[in-house]
């Protein structure tokens, strides 16, 4: 084992599978090659342990990993993300884990756990929610530009054909807005517009909770706005 105190200014290159992966905190690493593979969530979050980082270096820090792995743990940060924001209602209702099993969502390539381990739980497919959600794009599949192009392209036609339709809007200090616009049209623009699968966005999921609403008299009327955007000038 390295002897932090004996051997202060050794530089070391440090080379495991499990022992390094489950157990072993480096001081000071700085560069990770990391290339193990694992198709469980709570496999693969334990190993993440040892990316480690350097006290006052944490911008520099490098991890060498895989395109499919970099998606993985991407992934599982917004798996954690909806659990943890899931445990905060969880705890203003005053529910205890004895009266409400947690939910965890489902990755199509991974498993939360070993089969053996989630023998008791069960998978449910719920609708999807959007009340106080802000619903955006996060996720761009920059390593495939050709891709990027045509995507930006095809939904930059969608939207003009989409603004064109609204007529002239309102100019306020931040932009142009419309106001009153039917859900129909937005439904319409949802529906022609494209995300990657990548983006972690299920448009669709989407049309249907807007659809859903408008049978209860909800979402009805909507304010579009181009944000960024505070010049008249069409160029």
């Amino acid at each position: 084992m390295l002897n932090y105190d004996r051997e202060r200014y050794l530089k070391a290159i440090a080379i495991g599978g499990d022992r390094l992966s489950h157990a072993v905190t480096l001081e000071g690493l700085l560069v990770s090659f990391y290339v193990r593979r694992s198709v469980t969530y709570d496999t693969l979050m334990q190993m993440g342990r040892w990316f480690g980082f350097r006290r006052g270096y944490e911008d520099l820090t490098r991890i060498y990993t895989t395109p499919e792995l970099a998606g993985w743990f991407s992934d599982l940060a917004m798996v954690e993300n909806e659990l943890r924001e899931d445990i905060r209602v969880y705890e203003a209702q005053n529910l205890t884990p004895s009266q409400l099993g947690t939910r965890i969502m489902q990755h199509p390539a991974m498993l939360v756990t070993s089969r053996l381990k989630q023998r008791f739980a069960s998978s449910i497919t719920v609708e999807q929610n959007y009340a106080g959600q802000v619903v955006q794009t996060v996720k761009f599949p920059f390593r495939r530009p050709d891709d990027v192009a045509v995507l930006l392209e095809r939904n930059l036609q969608a939207t003009r054909t989409f603004l064109r339709k609204l007529g002239t809007p309102a100019w306020k200090a931040s932009g142009p807005v419309w106001q009153g616009v039917d859900a129909e049209a937005v439904v319409e623009f949802l529906q022609s517009y494209q995300v990657d699968a990548e983006a972690s966005v299920s448009l669709p999921l989407l049309c249907d909770y807007i659809e859903r609403q408008r049978e209860l008299g909800e979402l009805a009327h909507w304010t579009v706005t181009v944000k960024g955007r505070e010049s008249r000038d069409a160029r």
